[in-house]
């Protein structure tokens, strides 16, 4: 099953309408026929992928609001049918994309568990500059502008981005954190804070500065350095008493 995937029924038609719709429903063009089937074979995931692109695209240069399935499928090739067996509609096609961004950021910066064994500068140090790799690229900026775009419009969509992104990134620092407060390595109490501290002094600030392009990406080097400097500021803080 591709990592994208969705139930065409989990997608919420009202996040289809055009900018200048007043109603609260999806026109008939655009609306996901209820009994669609999911597609499952080989050739059907990379016409999904091949959607997906088409989708980010547009969305990118049109906004999702004004982006329609009409206009996917001008892009990609295919049929509405498609789109609607694989996505269920325009907000799946959105929610598929932020599952491909945030499962491509978790496989980047290795978020399988941190293991208790690894000292905490070396491991504070490599999620850090895994995952400034991710998040500060270029490709990944975009996605997050987008995000930060249209959540405003369509809050579910802001709300699963930070869910899936941003949230489980988090816990998995947390969780590494409070198994070195419990060995006496560290002194942090709150856990889940600190982990929002280690991601604020690492990334928040610079990742601002790329949504509002007033910067350009780091290059590694920049990377490794500020890391670094980071980590150095958050041990001296959670340093054992």
């Amino acid at each position: 099953m591709p990592r994208w995937r969705f139930s065409p029924g989990s997608s919420p038609a009202r996040a289809d309408r055009p900018n200048d719709e007043t109603t609260d429903a999806l026109s008939a063009t655009d609306a996901a026929p209820p009994s669609a089937p999911p597609a499952r074979s080989p050739r059907g995931a990379q016409r999904g992928e091949a959607i997906l692109d088409a989708a980010r695209a547009l969305f990118l240069e049109k906004g999702f609001a004004a982006t329609s399935i009409d206009d996917i499928v001008a892009r990609a090739g295919g049929s509405k049918a498609t789109i609607y067996n694989l996505f269920g509609d325009k907000a799946g096609l959105f929610r598929a994309l932020i599952s491909r961004f945030t499962e491509d950021f978790l496989e980047t910066v290795v978020f399988a568990d941190l293991p208790e064994t690894l000292p905490p500068r070396e491991a504070l140090r490599m999620v850090g500059r895994a995952a400034a790799s991710s998040i500060l690229s270029q490709p990944q900026t975009e996605i997050l502008r987008l995000a930060a775009a249209e959540g405003i419009r369509f809050p579910e969509l802001g709300r699963g981005f930070w869910a899936a992104g941003p949230v489980t990134a988090g816990a998995v620092v947390a969780r590494y954190l409070a198994r070195q407060h419990a060995l006496g390595t560290l002194n942090v109490p709150d856990p889940e804070l600190a982990s929002d501290v280690f991601y604020s002094i690492t990334i928040d600030r610079r990742a601002i500065r790329l949504l509002l392009a007033a910067c350009e990406p780091p290059t590694p080097e920049e990377i490794d350095r500020f890391v670094a400097e980071s980590t150095e500021i958050f041990l001296r803080a959670f340093a054992p008493a």
